[in-house]
């Protein structure tokens, strides 16, 4: 008869011996491969460094509203229909949206 184990916990000890053993010479066998001697490293030249046109200077921000022609001025909010509704805060486009508290959206005119 063989000299096998028997139980779970015995074949569980000898397969983790196993596998520990195999472990150690996979890591061995890798270090022993990691330089190569006999390889010379290639120099490389710089490459320049890449050019890129010269950015377009920005416009300077303006807090100031665009100046409306009186014909494109609107004052109001107003209805579908054209009716006033109320008045605007500050001159908006004929034509533009606008809020009217407690009656909702519509569109401003003069």
């Amino acid at each position: 008869m063989s000299e096998e184990p028997k139980t779970f916990w015995a074949k569980l000890g000898m397969i983790t011996a196993f596998l520990t053993a195999l472990v150690g010479l996979v890591t061995a066998a890798a270090k022993c491969t990691d330089t190569e001697p006999h390889v010379t490293p290639t120099l490389v030249a710089p490459q320049p460094a890449p050019t890129y046109p010269a950015p377009q200077p920005t416009p300077a921000y303006s807090p100031v509203a665009p100046a409306y022609s009186p014909s494109q001025a609107a004052m109001f909010c107003c209805d579908i229909s054209g009716m006033r509704r109320c008045p605007l805060v500050a001159p908006a486009l004929v034509g533009s949206g606008c809020f009217c508290p407690g009656q909702g959206s519509g569109i401003s005119c003069p």
